[in-house]
């Protein structure tokens, strides 16, 4: 165990700035914390104990990044109230001021959010710009709309958050869309496939059928404004239940703890089918990483294409991480979402929806990707979901 740990969390130690154990340090989430023997840090050493071997890639990458000190000393920068012989400070969700609530943790709906097995997934090899893996971003939804012939073209994506309840941008329901919404699609990986299948050296593994569920409503949030690119968000209701007891179909987990509300991720990772560098949609499920863009700048750049957009805490801005890296037409609703700690485990934790952008894709290095911030709807969200 001693070596296993050692060569997971510092053999690339390189890359960062060396801290002395027991010197204050920021973590994973950029709060406040101590350099301190992994051991002591209770909630890194109850992952690294528990996870399944081998190490998930989210899990040694999130590890990677909480090292601080000597690489020899195994240190990583804890939260106080983590670290053993502490007493924990706060320990109960609460709401951060960007939800405009003063009661998320005790919020009704909560118990409809499956907080036991969201945003848990068997694929992971995240990665920039590159196809997922199967069962990756179980999550995924494609909105599908039926046009005047009666065929069903899906332009937009979404993430389901409950069994009954697909979140995506409002601008997926109401602009710029002669045809209807009419269905769901989830469990969806290769669209230009009957079955989805993939091989490795030992075994191939394949998903059971999409599930294709009809939409009994949608709600656009009531200050949606598609000139300013304001709140725009939206719910999809669904006629029932998607059936999420296989690896192909989960929800994916909101930010409603208090760490969640309170971190300030400056990477994350996007998905969807929308259009690649070659001008054309993709039949696979993408994923790009981005980094979190500040908002000065992205104000300054947004400028320059409408004078009418303000960005404002209710947006995230976020640019790719290497070239031709950008989210894209058909990616509109889908998730910006970052590997997180959930309730002492490493999950995905879905923290905005893919707004807005330069008609021209891959230019995220001057003009950035606009985000719905989803902390700041989250009264909303759960007052809506049922």
């Amino acid at each position: 165990m001693r070596f296993l740990i050692s060569f997971l969390l510092f053999a690339s130690f390189s890359t960062f700035d060396a801290q002395i154990t027991g010197s204050s340090c920021y973590t994973y989430y950029k709060e406040s914390g101590q350099c301190v023997s992994v051991r002591k840090c209770k909630t890194i050493w109850k992952l690294i104990l528990e996870a399944p071997r081998p190490l998930p890639e989210r899990l040694t990458e999130y590890i990677r990044n909480s090292q601080c000190g000597n690489p020899q000393d195994q240190s990583i920068c804890c939260r106080p109230q983590d670290i053993e012989g502490n007493e924990p400070v706060n320990p109960q969700p609460s709401v951060n001021r960007n939800t405009g609530s003063n009661g998320i943790s005790n919020h009704r709906n909560l118990r409809l959010l499956d907080l036991v097995n969201c945003g848990s997934a068997t694929g992971d090899r995240i990665s920039n710009g590159n196809q997922t893996s199967l069962f990756e971003f179980p999550w995924s939804a494609l909105l599908g709309y039926e046009n005047t012939f009666g065929d069903v073209e899906y332009r937009c994506g979404g993430t389901l958050i409950t069994s009954k309840t697909v979140l995506t941008a409002a601008h997926c329901i109401r602009d710029g869309h002669s045809s209807r919404l009419t269905t769901v699609r989830l469990g969806e990986y290769d669209t230009s496939t009957q079955q989805d299948c993939q091989s490795n050296a030992r075994d191939s593994v394949c998903a059971p059928p999409v599930q294709e569920i009809p939409i009994r409503s949608t709600l656009i949030h009531p200050d949606y404004d598609k000139n300013r690119y304001l709140n725009d968000i939206a719910l999809v209701r669904l006629q029932y239940s998607a059936d999420t007891s296989d690896f192909a179909v989960k929800t994916i987990c909101l930010p409603i703890t208090q760490q969640l509300l309170r971190s300030n991720p400056q990477s994350f990772v996007v998905t969807g089918w929308g259009a690649t560098e070659q001008g054309r949609k993709s039949d696979v499920l993408l994923k790009a990483k981005v980094s979190l863009h500040p908002h000065d700048r992205c104000q300054e750049a947004i400028s320059r294409l409408s004078k009418r957009v303000q960005i404002t805490e209710a947006h995230l801005c976020a640019v790719g991480v290497g070239n031709n890296v950008d989210t894209c037409s058909g990616d509109s609703g889908g998730p910006i979402q970052v590997a997180a700690n959930f309730n002492n485990d490493v999950r995905i934790v879905q923290y905005g929806i893919i707004s807005f952008g330069p008609n021209s894709c891959g230019n995220s290095g001057t003009y950035p990707g606009v985000y719905t911030n989803l902390r700041h709807f989250l009264t909303w969200v759960l007052d809506n979901i049922s």
